[in-house]
């Protein structure tokens, strides 16, 4: 384990992506972090434009800065082809510095 995450999740981040109407749900469990950042940015590239899109990140013990100012990007550019996306999940995660995009680990709450 590494802060609290299976090795097995810091190469593969399981992503489940949900839709209904106009909105779809990108849940990230585990770790997201560089080395498993590739799979997600597929996951979220296969989301057509246009869309209401939430990234939750509640169930994640790790994210990465890489992986914040990545998330950050897709949403200037989805948002750029008119789409909307919100990143939340992280009210329970402590920021690893004082930069916006700082890396954030889950806070003890026996999860």
């Amino acid at each position: 384990m590494y802060h609290g995450v299976p090795l097995s999740a810091l190469f593969k981040a399981p992503t489940i992506i949900s839709f209904e109407g106009d909105n779809y749900l990108v849940e990230i469990d585990k770790a997201a972090v560089f080395t498993n950042y590739v799979r997600i940015k597929s996951r979220l590239e296969s989301i057509p434009p246009g869309f209401n899109v939430t990234i939750d990140l509640q169930n994640t013990k790790l994210t990465d800065h890489s992986v914040m100012e990545n998330l950050q990007h897709f949403k200037h550019d989805y948002e750029a082809s008119g789409g909307t996306v919100t990143i939340k999940g992280l009210e329970n995660h402590k920021p690893l510095s004082k930069h916006e995009f700082a890396g954030r680990k889950l806070v003890n709450t026996n999860k």
